[in-house]
């Protein structure tokens, strides 16, 4: 990223983003082990597994979109 000529700070909070978000991208171990907590807490609670799948995920998918909205506008705004 500093070679494309983005700042220091940018790369560094796009690169700790990223690892915060990628236990959510399979194929992760974590991944495997949340998705077995998340039958066993549907099993037990007497849930859907597809709405607590969904419940799971949707606030992910928000966390990817707001850094790639974040990131994208410091792009744009601060080259």
């Amino acid at each position: 990223m500093r070679r494309h000529g983005h700042s220091p700070a940018l790369a560094i909070v796009a690169l700790a983003s990223g690892g915060r978000l990628g236990i959510l991208i399979p194929p992760s171990l974590i991944l495997v082990i949340y998705a077995i907590y998340l039958v066993i807490y549907a099993i037990y609670t007497e849930q859907s597994f597809g709405q607590v799948f969904v419940a799971a995920i949707v606030p992910g998918l928000l966390a990817v979109a707001g850094d790639v909205l974040v990131v994208n506008l410091n792009a744009r705004l601060a080259p």
